[in-house]
């Protein structure tokens, strides 16, 4: 990253802070900071250093697969134009649906398939989603992942 402007990100690239979610089934964290002041992926810092927050919510494609992220950053959340995510093989624990649709309701595609989602509940949720047509969510710990009857009725039909 030398010469090129950009400072050095550390290795292991944490994802933006967020409250204990084991504390907080309901992802509500404090939405009055500044998602861009928060450490970050190498990724997401690539973007808020070279482009201004009204185009990043332009952005229809995000793909953050491989970036170490271990929780939902924060930063999606400026993401509002957002209809493809991909947040495959990172070792993300917890998925927080109702904040993710609210603020990328135009999402058609998520992949959080290669991750650490233990919590069946977090991706039930993505069973509300108006524009949603695919869904990755295999190779996590979730239980019923493997299942496909109990997930597609878990999904669709009680929702």
């Amino acid at each position: 990253l030398s010469g090129s402007g950009l400072r050095p990100i550390s290795p292991g690239c944490p994802a933006m802070t967020t409250p204990p979610l084991s504390s907080s089934p309901s992802f509500q964290g404090d939405e009055k900071e500044d998602p861009m002041e928060q450490p970050q992926c190498e990724a997401l810092t690539f973007l808020f250093q070279n482009y201004e927050r009204r185009l990043i919510g332009l952005m229809p494609k995000l793909v953050l697969r491989l970036e170490n992220l271990t929780a939902y950053p924060v930063a999606l959340n400026l993401f509002s134009s957002l209809q493809i995510l991909d947040l495959s093989r990172n070792d993300i624990e917890r998925f927080p649906a109702n904040i993710a649709r609210e603020h990328m309701p135009q999402l058609k595609a998520l992949d959080v398939s290669y991750n650490k989602l233990w919590n069946f509940e977090d991706i039930r949720a993505i069973g509300n989603w108006e524009h949603l047509e695919e869904l990755m969510i295999l190779h996590n710990p979730l239980p019923n992942v493997n299942q496909r009857i109990l997930l597609l009725d878990a999904l669709i039909i009680q929702k």
